[in-house]
């Protein structure tokens, strides 16, 4: 048996796909990795429905867009665009949207 069938016997099917011990990391570290990044990037979550709904602007609020939609919206989005970067690229790229496009889109 040659040693990188062997090698590859030994391993999950996220580890191939991902080659985690080519990049240096575990399953443990890329998930911790992973939970800090969402950590780091929740607070579009809620800011960005706050930008497009004019939320505490006087005379706006009744003209911006509905909050609770903006939130899920923005929620999915990253979400998908996330997991479709990982799958495509193969590394751990998060995708959000950003706060210098919505500023445009709102004002």
């Amino acid at each position: 048996m040659s040693e990188s069938a062997a090698r590859a016997e030994g391993t999950s099917f996220l580890d191939r796909r991902f080659r985690f011990a080519a990049h240096g990391t575990t399953l443990g570290r890329d998930t911790m990795a992973g939970v800090t990044t969402f950590i780091v990037m929740s607070y579009i979550i809620f800011v960005n429905p706050q930008i497009l709904s004019f939320a505490g602007i006087e005379g706006l609020s009744e003209i911006g867009l509905p909050f609770n939609q903006v939130l899920a919206v923005t929620c999915l989005v990253a979400g998908v665009m996330t997991i479709a970067m990982g799958l495509y690229t193969n590394m751990a790229y998060a995708i959000a949207p950003g706060l210098g496009l919505n500023a445009v889109v709102a004002f």
